[in-house]
């Protein structure tokens, strides 16, 4: 009911990271036939900018009437007085879609898929006991975080709870790049009763010779208030970069893989490699593991086994689904075809990787087998790695 005041809310305080979450509310109330003004286009709702301007264009008794559908799908614990305010309307909007979701089978849908290859409708389902979906930045996780929505059918979420998901209740996985890039005190908002029923994790690794620049990209990114995922950094910025942080980024892509190994034991960890994930030959052997230990708990539910090449390929090979970026190779244009190193710093990641694999192979030879394979490949590659 207070419209001007929600919209100014949507404009300003959602970041990207929140975008998808604004166009599914949008999505909701756009495609309602109770509330949708005839003049707005529901089909041109996967742009959030579109979504708020659409949402601006509904009149005071439209705006109300909007808030009396949330409040009319509301879950009964849930407090209607706060209805009107944009983000518990969103909150609330998220916990009504559940109920819609587990009862009509409505969620969010792969568009135009290939019959022989179904990817599940995305639920907002109840789940006990979420995994982490732990890495360093820029070693995938996004595209891990789709693959998990595409086999479970689950929606997933962030240590951030950029979506809401998370708080709810109703996420199979929740992305987090916890101790490397986010704070204690995040994690600490999501509270001790939701980090108490998080007992597994799937660990994801990318060689740190490449995963730090593209962290590097994406701090430039940043800086610059650029797209993510849009723009490698210049080759001069990256050498920059690299200087200030090189040790201390090393340090952290160290600290974060034995963080989640100590913490976890064969049982509770499944360790995946991004180089793994985006292979042709490997990829698919990777997404059904990570698939047989998500259905581990019988909460989270997978598709089957031999379906799993298909959507591999759909989601990370050929990238058929509509909507949805290839991730194979970087969609960022511009920098440097390849980011250096000088001598001493790549003598460092050997050290480095070395050290984890003599460290782990006990417990974890699986991983110490990957540090190994890591190592060979920097050694092998020194030649054009190697600042002149």
């Amino acid at each position: 009911s207070d419209n001007d005041k929600n919209i100014e809310t949507l404009n300003s305080s959602f970041t990207a990271t929140q975008a998808e979450n604004i166009d599914q509310v949008a999505k909701t109330i756009l495609n309602s036939n109770k509330v949708m003004p005839s003049q707005v286009d529901s089909g041109k709702v996967s742009e959030t900018q579109q979504n708020v301007e659409a949402l601006a264009s509904f009149n005071s008794p439209q705006a109300e009437n909007i808030d009396q559908n949330i409040v009319q799908a509301m879950p009964s614990g849930a407090n209607a007085g706060n209805a009107p305010e944009t983000q518990q309307s969103v909150e609330i909007t998220n916990n009504a879609q559940n109920e819609q979701s587990t009862t009509a089978g409505t969620g969010v849908s792969v568009p135009d898929q290939d019959p022989d290859c179904p990817v599940p409708d995305t639920l907002n389902i109840p789940v006990t006991h979420p995994v982490w979906s732990a890495s360093y930045p820029g070693s995938g996780a996004k595209l891990t975080w789709k693959l998990i929505r595409a086999i479970t059918g689950i929606f997933t979420g962030d240590d951030h709870d950029h979506n809401g998901r998370v708080g709810l209740g109703v996420v199979s996985a929740i992305k987090t790049h916890y101790p490397s890039n986010t704070p204690q005190a995040v994690i600490d908002k999501l509270g001790s009763e939701t980090l108490n029923r998080i007992t597994r994790t799937i660990l994801l690794t990318r060689n740190p010779l490449n995963a730090l620049p593209s962290y590097c990209n994406f701090v430039y990114e940043r800086q610059n208030k650029l797209r993510n995922h849009s723009t490698r950094a210049p080759l001069d910025y990256w050498i920059t970069w690299r200087n200030e942080n090189f040790e201390k980024e090393l340090k952290l892509w160290v600290d974060h893989q034995r963080y989640w190994l100590d913490k976890g034991n064969s049982d509770s960890l499944y360790h995946l490699t991004f180089e793994h994930l985006v292979d042709p030959n490997q990829g698919p052997d990777s997404l059904k593991g990570m698939g047989e230990f998500l259905s581990h708990d019988e909460e989270i539910p997978t598709v089957p086994s031999d379906r799993m090449d298909c959507i591999w390929e759909m989601f990370v090979d050929k990238s058929t689904v509509p909507g949805e970026k290839e991730r194979r190779r970087s969609l960022r244009h511009g920098g440097a075809d390849h980011y250096t190193y000088t001598e001493a710093q790549l003598d460092q990641i050997i050290m480095a990787l070395q050290q984890l694999e003599n460290d782990y192979m006990a417990n974890y030879p699986d991983f110490a087998k990957v540090m190994g394979e890591y190592s060979r490949i920097i050694q092998e590659s020194r030649v054009q790695m190697q600042e002149m």
